[in-house]
């Protein structure tokens, strides 16, 4: 058996088949997709979580001082 990068002359003038293209990238390139698209994948659900967390603050605040106007007004207004 070979080692990575060490192949005989006559291997690497063989011809390459739709057959082994198609074992080639069902055994590799597609997982190998997959693995890069999930990683760009939690790596914008990261920052997306992080955003979310930041307008929810800024949300809080609103809400608060919303109320805290409402409830000065409705004060003024008893």
């Amino acid at each position: 058996m070979n080692t990575p990068h060490t192949y005989q002359q006559e291997e690497l003038d063989k011809p390459v088949t739709l057959g082994v293209l198609l074992e080639y990238t069902d055994e590799f390139l597609i997982p190998k997709m997959a693995e890069i698209m999930d990683e760009k994948l939690n790596e914008s659900d990261r920052k997306i979580d992080k955003r979310f967390g930041e307008i929810d603050k800024r949300f809080g605040e609103l809400e608060y001082n919303l109320k805290s106007y409402i409830d000065d007004k409705l004060a003024d207004y008893t």
